[in-house]
């Protein structure tokens, strides 16, 4: 199924990925900063990257020039909206898109990260930092559980913007694919998540 622009929705499709040398084992990642458009690996990612380098001029831009319309509706089931808030920075979920949602096994719309039941919360400050360090958005993909701890790999690009001069916002994207043999429930201890470790820690 293709929108009116031609790019291919990605309700239930594996994303075309290219150019990734992945880290061996289930739960390799790997990062790029991309910095002009043509390095967005995957083409249904491809419009928000466009979105963004046209609003950047050469830095972040200012989140009042982003409207969630101007993203194409294909992709609004994998879109995430993130706030930063307080001098602590502390990330909050403004919008989550149904397919995230699902995987994830509750709602984290209207929530802080902090607080969800997410074994890899650390990580996902990481990602959102990972933006601001670089000025750039970010791609990345990794083993990601849900709350009901299956696992699967997540392919994400998520883009920065400023909010002010202390405080920012994050427009993502996130599809998950199946991870062979790794279906059902997943116990690992190595996804606990460290305490005072969901902040942004950006200075």
């Amino acid at each position: 199924m293709r929108n009116q622009k031609g790019v291919p929705s990605l309700r239930g499709k594996v994303p075309i990925v290219t150019g990734l040398a992945l880290s061996e084992g289930v739960f390799g990642s790997h990062h790029a900063v991309l910095t002009v458009p043509a390095d967005c690996p995957i083409r249904e990612f491809q419009p928000l990257v466009d979105l963004w380098f046209s609003q950047s001029n050469g830095g972040i831009p200012d989140f009042q020039k982003f409207d969630v319309l101007d993203v194409l509706p294909s992709l609004w089931a994998h879109l995430i909206l993130v706030k930063t808030v307080g001098p602590r920075r502390r990330l909050f979920y403004e919008l989550v898109g149904d397919a995230i949602e699902r995987h994830n096994g509750f709602s984290a719309n209207k929530r802080y990260l902090d607080v969800l039941p997410l074994k890899n919360k650390s990580l996902m400050a990481r990602e959102f930092a990972r933006t601001i360090q670089s000025g750039r958005p970010v791609f990345s993909t990794s083993a990601y559980i849900g709350r009901v701890n299956y696992v699967r790999r997540v392919y994400r690009v998520i883009a920065p913007y400023k909010l002010g001069a202390d405080q920012y916002a994050f427009v993502a994207l996130a599809f998950f694919t199946p991870i062979a043999g790794k279906e059902e429930r997943l116990e690992d201890a190595t996804f606990a998540v460290p305490e005072g470790l969901t902040d942004l820690a950006l200075d």
